[in-house]
């Protein structure tokens, strides 16, 4: 079958079909606007090409083997929240949770699961969930980024 009936014959289909309409209109603008380029300007444009993507690569190469990408991006860890209130009755700015806060997390999320293996307990773990939803997932993302914190020092 000739390609240019393929093409022009209508595309059935979804999300795949636009993707391939916008293809086909995209390739036609780009033939009609370079369709005048002699075989010189074609060999111009693909040294141009071809210079400037071999000398990223090889940029990239020689920083990747001498180490000086290595600092490119720096990563810190987020102690405290940007727009969190300033507290004037602090005295010392605070990093994490102390020893004593995180025992208390961890003493009330198990008294949490506790409340669960008794009727009279569900009942009560309910009545805490209908009036805070979310609390044990939240409990237990505090406590997994308190024990991270602890791994990464």
């Amino acid at each position: 079958m000739d390609k240019s009936k393929e093409a022009e014959a209508p595309v059935k289909g979804g999300l795949s079909a636009k993707i391939r309409k916008a293809e086909r209109r995209s390739a036609d603008w780009l033939e009609k606007s370079t369709k005048h380029y002699s075989k010189k300007r074609w060999g111009m444009l693909l040294a141009i090409f071809i210079l400037l993507s071999g000398t990223i690569s090889a940029m990239l190469l020689i920083g990747g083997l001498t180490g000086e990408l290595d600092n490119a991006f720096t990563l810190q860890r987020i102690t405290r929240s940007i727009n969190a209130p300033s507290m004037a009755s602090e005295e010392t700015i605070r990093d994490g949770l102390s020893r004593s806060e995180y025992g208390n997390l961890v003493k009330y999320r198990t008294y949490l699961d506790s409340l669960q293996k008794s009727p009279a307990g569900l009942e009560r773990y309910r009545q805490i969930l209908n009036k805070h939803p979310g609390l044990p997932d939240s409990l237990d993302t505090i406590i997994k980024t308190y024990q991270l914190q602890f791994k990464s020092r």
